[in-house]
C-alpha cells in the first residue's frame, strides 16, 4: 500500500487528542536531536543488557533442563524476551521428549 492515503472513514475514527499527542511527541523527539538522521529512535523501552543476553545464552547452551521459562526466571527478564533473543541468536531451548524404547521386534 505504498503511496496510498487513508480514506475519510479511517481519518474520521482517529481521536483528535490522540493525534495531537502523537504529533507533539514526534516534534519533541526531533527537536532534541536537531537532525532527522540522529533522532531518538524506538519507543523508549530500555534494551536488555549484553551481560544478561550472554548469561542467558550460557544457560541455554548448557542443556541442563533449561526451558525458556526457567532461563527467564534465573536471569530476571520476561519469558517472551528470552524467546525473542533465542530466535535472534539462533539458539534452541532444551526440551525433554519421551521416546519409545525399541525392542527386537522393532529392529
Amino acid at each position: 500500500f505504498e503511496g496510498t492515503r487513508p480514506g475519510v472513514e479511517v481519518l474520521s475514527n482517529i481521536n483528535y487528542w490522540t493525534l495531537q499527542s502523537f504529533i507533539n511527541y514526534q516534534m519533541k523527539k526531533f527537536k532534541t536531536a536537531r537532525f532527522c538522521v540522529s533522532h531518538k529512535g524506538g519507543n523508549g523501552r530500555p534494551r536488555i543488557s549484553k551481560q544478561k543476553v550472554k548469561r542467558m545464552k550460557n544457560l541455554i547452551l548448557n542443556k541442563e533442563n533449561q526451558s525458556s521459562r526457567s532461563v527467564a526466571a534465573r536471569v530476571g527478564i520476561c519469558q517472551k524476551s528470552v524467546v525473542n533473543i533465542m530466535k535472534r541468536e539462533n539458539c534452541k531451548a532444551y526440551h525433554k521428549y519421551k521416546v519409545q524404547k525399541l525392542t527386537e521386534v522393532h529392529k
